[in-house]
């Protein structure tokens, strides 16, 4: 896709062979993180599609998040154009900065049914576009989670961030650990999405 600034957005999309609708998993990648993201690389559950963006941080000042959330919604926009995808089931997460992108993308677009964000980075977050004013038109269910072990001013920022979302949510954390482990994320946000449905 060609986005702001003339610039090509890079990802994938992959969906099951069998001709029918499927679920969505929107995963937004920081580039620079593609290889050793734990989010990526066909994370999605059993039946569903996936899609993958890798986000590029380019520009200056505000302009750095808007070209974010411009590649972010381009990409989305994309994917509800596809036949393989049942459009009441798509979902976006994220890790670091691209989890904050996904909790944007949840206030911004409410054909989100779930945003899942694990240990979002938020330091990008601010003016027009500042967790009070993001927070406030988040709809869709929302999914945290977290290691313990980082620093108290990143925990702090995380859990004030879930504290101002009203929509329906949970967190999860891990305490002997910086990071979920793929694993342990994979099973937790599958359980998550199978109560949605309920």
């Amino acid at each position: 896709m060609v986005s702001r600034g003339n610039e090509r957005v890079t990802g994938y999309f992959a969906a099951p062979k069998e001709k029918k609708e499927h679920p969505l998993i929107i995963t937004l990648v920081p580039l620079e993180e593609r290889s050793a993201n734990p989010l990526a690389d066909f994370t999605a559950p059993f039946e569903s599609a996936e899609m993958v963006i890798y986000l590029k941080q380019r520009g200056y000042n505000d302009d750095v998040v808007k070209n974010l959330l411009t590649d972010m919604l381009l990409a989305i926009d994309f994917a509800f154009t596809r036949d393989e995808i049942r459009k009441n089931n798509v979902y976006v997460q994220g890790k670091g900065y691209g989890a904050a992108c996904a909790m944007v993308a949840s206030a911004m677009d409410d054909r989100i049914a779930g945003s899942f964000m694990e240990s979002p980075d938020v330091s990008l977050l601010t003016g027009s576009y500042s967790i009070e004013s993001v927070a406030d038109h988040i709809k869709a269910p929302v999914l945290l989670g977290t290691g313990l072990q980082r620093d108290a001013y990143s925990l702090q920022e995380i859990f004030s961030l879930y504290n101002k979302i009203n929509a329906p949510k949970e967190y999860f954390v891990v305490p002997d650990s910086h990071e979920i482990p793929r694993s342990r994320w994979k099973y937790v946000r599958d359980t998550f999405i199978l109560r949605l449905k309920e």
